[in-house]
């Protein structure tokens, strides 16, 4: 009965640390759902976009799938592009668990550490009585760190948020960009299959010349030998045409029968007006996600440093009640143990989270320095890469091939020799590479800021190409003009 009594009534104090335990860890619901929630609708926010979760399917939703059917029944755009990838994108769907895991982080960190029961038995001898020890403690410490630690897991969780967001835009780029640059070797492919046609046409030509006797050997070889590099240009660009192709199904997660989508064989041209370009820089750091995140960084630092400061102090108190058990008489009273901190006064924590905070305050600014560079060059580029694609398309393509038409009317004529008139076809191969290069750029430099305006800094492998030719359409040094 004595047990009983306890239990029922002298143990109170245990009851008591137990119900105080459970006020001061509250209830916290876990729901990574909900913590998703804000990563849809700053993408939605900054690019118009649907993001979706799809946990433990494998595979999207019927909303998504859908979706995603109707997205693929129609000539694939740069938008409808984009939107597929954010939906099946099967890199980004195993991103999202990392909020589901930042949320979890923080529903922990609001919780208290379990109570520890502990006890001993001791025998004094053989058929004696039995000496028990009952203990049951708390750690009474860790519910004053709790709102600590709560504070820096929500900012925490507002850094992974703001990263997946990153990563999402990303994506979008990336996409942008393959799909780019597929358009470019499609339309690059319809230049050089029109150069083929021609080139054949002009060595069934010359054929017919040499077996006339009024062209040599070598001009009839010349003209097969640059059938046979422009032929080569074709395969090369077909092969770039499809590694990009494969490279966009990547990033749209398509496989089977879903790869075999279509688009519109070449780049839209040059638009009539530009997307606004002034005070590019404000813009910039106000929608920079990467500042955010870096802001919240900071923050999280600033709370752990308080956490560390806070627990140098009294690392660990704990709070009980003990029950002894000795000749059939139980005793029941308070235990209590602290930790005290004679050798480890918690300098070197704190000068540790000293020199991260003002590491991660220098890291800040050098990268708004750096958001601010790339905002200028970025408007920067726009504007060269049209007046580049704009000249070419205006002055360059026209004037080559008004200088091929001239030369083949004289060449006909017998007034210039077949160096000439080759020479004039290749600088017109040429040209029909450099503008659909310089078309290409310059919608690569569109891409390049609307992600740096949506806040993100491209990537590295965002950047501009060199407007260059293939050197199989450059000019022969061994051919010289009669």
């Amino acid at each position: 009965m004595a047990s009983i009594d306890c239990l029922a009534g002298r143990c109170w104090p245990g009851v008591a640390l137990l119900a105080v335990a459970m006020l001061l860890g509250g209830c916290v619901k876990l729901s990574p759902e909900e913590a998703f929630v804000d990563v849809q609708t700053t993408t939605e926010q900054r690019i118009g976009k649907r993001v979706s979760w799809e946990r433990s399917r494998g595979a999207p939703s019927s909303d998504s799938s859908v979706e995603l059917r109707a997205l693929l029944a129609q000539p694939l755009t740069w938008d409808r592009a984009v939107q597929i990838a954010l939906l099946n994108n099967r890199d980004l769907q195993a991103l999202y668990a990392d909020v589901g895991i930042a949320h979890a982080d923080l529903v922990q960190a609001g919780l208290l550490k379990n109570p520890t029961l502990g006890g001993s038995v001791t025998f004094v001898e053989a058929g004696g009585p039995t000496n028990l020890a009952l203990t049951l403690a708390i750690n009474i410490i860790d519910s004053f760190y709790r709102r600590l630690r709560e504070r820096v897991a929500v900012h925490q969780l507002e850094e992974t948020k703001l990263r997946v967001v990153g990563r999402i835009l990303d994506v979008a780029g990336e996409t942008m960009f393959a799909f780019i640059e597929y358009q470019a070797q499609l339309q690059l492919v319809e230049v050089l299959e029109g150069v083929v046609r021609a080139q054949r046409a002009s060595v069934d030509a010359a054929k017919a010349l040499r077996e006339a006797g009024n062209i040599m050997e070598l001009d009839l070889e010349t003209q097969r030998t640059l059938l046979a590099q422009v032929s080569l240009d074709l395969a090369a660009a077909q092969a770039a045409a499809a590694a990009a192709r494969e490279s966009l199904n990547v990033f749209m997660g398509l496989y089977g029968n879903d790869t075999q989508w279509h688009a519109n064989k070449r780049l839209p041209p040059l638009p009539a007006r530009e997307p606004p370009l002034a005070d590019a820089e404000r813009r910039a750091i106000q929608a920079s996600l990467d500042l955010a995140k870096a802001e919240q960084g900071l923050l999280k630092l600033a709370h752990q440093y308080n956490l560390v400061d806070k627990r140098a102090i009294i690392p660990s108190l704990t709070l009980g009640v003990e029950a002894d058990r000795s000749d059939r008489v139980w005793e029941v009273g308070p235990s209590y143990s602290i930790e005290l901190p004679l050798f480890d006064r918690g300098d070197a924590k704190r000068a540790k989270a000293t020199l991260e905070i003002e590491q991660a305050r220098d890291k800040y600014t050098a990268l708004a320095v750096r958001i601010r560079s790339e905002a200028r060059l970025a408007r920067v580029q726009i504007l060269t890469t049209r007046k580049a694609a704009y000249y070419i398309q205006t002055v360059v393509v026209p004037q080559n091939a008004k200088v091929v038409q001239l030369t083949q009317a004289s060449y006909n004529a017998m007034q210039v020799g077949i160096f000439q008139l080759l020479n004039a076809k290749r600088q017109e191969i040429v040209s029909g590479q450099l503008y659909v290069n310089s078309l290409a750029n310059y919608w690569r430099a569109r891409a390049r800021h609307g992600l740096i305006m949506s806040g993100r800094l491209p990537p590295a492998d965002m950047r501009l190409t060199q407007v260059v030719a293939t050197g199989a359409a450059a000019p022969n040094p061994g051919a010289q003009p009669e």
